[in-house]
């Protein structure tokens, strides 16, 4: 199923990028502005911390592509230093 769906996204993504980067960036943002105005503050802050949950989820799956395997935070916050330092 997951091949499936990244076969369908690699398809769609063609026209997308047409679009220039700015106005790419631009437009999730304003989806969100319009979905943060529906109902009350509650409900669309649930909504909006989804969406972000789902965000994450996109950008930890491109970290973890570009470090080949291994989330680029590692190297940049070096936990792994801190605790074989800290361990006796």
């Amino acid at each position: 199923m997951k091949r499936l769906v990244l076969a369908l996204v690699g398809l769609l993504s063609w026209p997308y990028r047409l679009i220039p980067a700015g106005l790419r960036r631009r437009l999730p943002f304003g989806l969100m502005m319009l979905e943060s105005r529906i109902g009350g503050p509650h409900g669309a802050l649930g909504r909006l911390f989804a969406i972000s949950d789902d965000l994450e989820l996109l950008i930890n799956e491109r970290a973890m592509a570009y470090g080949a395997g291994e989330h680029p935070r590692h190297d940049l916050t070096r936990y792994h230093d801190f605790f074989v330092e800290r361990i006796p």
